[in-house]
C-alpha cells in the first residue's frame, strides 16, 4: 500500500487551485480514511519537509486524526533533526493539543536556541491555554525581537488578563514591531487592560510610550463594547491631549476620544474639525467621526 499513499500524498500536496482543486481534496479524504499507515508514511518520509504544499498536506491529515497523530508528534519533539522538531511544534498548535502544554512548557524552559523559543512560544498561543501564560510572560524581556514578538502576540491569543502589565511594558520596547504587537494583544484583552493602562500612562514620562499607549486604548474602544464608567476613564484621560502640541499625539487623542463615544465627544471634536490644519490629525478626526 505504500505506493498508493504515496501517490496520494503527491496529489494532496499540489496547488489546489483551478482542475487540482477536486483532486487534492479527494486525495487529502483518501488519505484520511487509510489512516495510520498515512502517518506511519508522514512521520518516516515527509516530516523532514520545508515545501509548503507537503506542510499543508501534513497539517490536513494530522487535524483529522489528531488523536492518533499526537503520539508520533510527541516521539518526534526532541530529535536531532531541527527541520522535524520545528515542524512538530508547528503541528501541536495548528492541532491546538492542550494535552501538549506540559511537555511544551518543559521544553520552552530548556531551549536554548532562541528561534526554537519563539515557535514553542507561538504554538502556546495558538493552542490558547492560560496554564502558559505565566511561563510565557518573562519571555517578553528576551533580548531577540523575534522572541519578544511571539511572546507578545501568543499572550494576545491566549488573552489572560494576568499578561497585561508585561504588555503595557512592551508598548516601550525599542522596536516599533514590539510595540505595535503588544497593542494588539492588548486590545485583543480589551476594556479588562484599561484600568492598568491609564495609569501608567498618566506617570509616562516617555513620548513614544505615550503615543502607543493613546494607539492602544482607541483600538481598546473600537474592538470592545465598554461599560459607561470604562468609556468614561477613557475619555477623561485623553482629554488632557487633545490639544497636545504633538499632531502625532493630538491625532490619536482625537480620534480615540471619538471612538470612545458619547454625543458630546463628537461636539467637541467636531468644533476642534473646523480649526485643526494638520491633515493627520484631520484624517483621525475623519476616521473618528465617518466623516468621509
Amino acid at each position: 500500500r505504500g505506493k498508493e499513499i504515496e501517490k496520494l500524498f503527491e496529489d494532496a500536496s499540489l496547488w489546489q487551485v483551478g482542475e487540482n482543486r477536486e483532486k487534492v481534496s479527494k486525495a487529502r479524504e483518501e488519505l484520511v480514511k487509510i489512516g495510520e499507515p498515512v502517518l506511519d508514511y508522514i512521520f518516516e518520509e515527509k516530516i523532514n519537509t520545508d515545501r509548503t504544499l507537503e506542510l499543508r498536506a501534513i497539517k490536513h491529515v494530522v487535524r483529522k486524526l489528531r488523536d492518533e497523530a499526537r503520539k508520533y508528534i510527541l516521539e518526534n519533539l526532541t530529535s536531532e533533526n531541527d527541520t522535524v522538531r520545528r515542524n512538530c511544534i508547528w503541528l501541536l498548535g495548528e492541532i491546538k493539543d492542550t494535552s501538549s502544554v506540559d511537555t511544551l512548557l518543559r521544553l520552552l524552559q530548556s531551549e536554548k536556541n532562541y528561534k526554537f523559543i519563539a515557535r514553542i512560544i507561538t504554538a502556546l498561543g495558538k493552542i490558547g491555554d492560560t496554564t502558559a501564560t505565566v511561563h510565557i510572560m518573562p519571555f517578553m524581556e528576551h533580548e531577540k525581537e523575534v522572541v519578544r514578538i511571539s511572546c507578545a502576540e501568543a499572550l494576545g491569543k491566549i488573552g489572560d488578563p494576568r499578561a497585561t502589565g508585561r504588555l503595557i511594558e512592551g508598548l516601550g520596547d525599542p522596536l516599533f514591531t514590539v510595540r505595535y504587537t503588544s497593542t494588539w494583544a492588548l486590545s485583543k484583552i480589551g476594556g479588562e487592560a484599561i484600568d492598568s493602562l491609564i495609569p501608567r500612562a498618566e506617570n509616562a514620562k516617555d513620548t513614544v510610550f505615550l503615543v502607543q499607549a493613546v494607539i492602544t486604548l482607541r483600538d481598546i474602544v473600537r474592538k470592545d463594547t465598554l461599560d459607561f464608567e470604562d468609556s468614561l476613564k477613557v475619555r477623561l484621560f485623553l482629554r488632557k491631549f487633545l490639544d497636545s502640541p504633538s499632531w502625532v499625539l493630538r491625532g490619536y487623542a482625537r480620534e480615540a476620544f471619538g471612538l470612545a463615544g458619547s454625543d458630546g465627544a463628537r461636539s467637541i471634536l467636531l468644533q476642534a474639525y473646523e480649526f485643526e490644519e494638520n491633515p493627520f490629525v484631520r484624517r483621525r478626526i475623519e476616521d473618528a467621526l465617518n466623516l468621509k
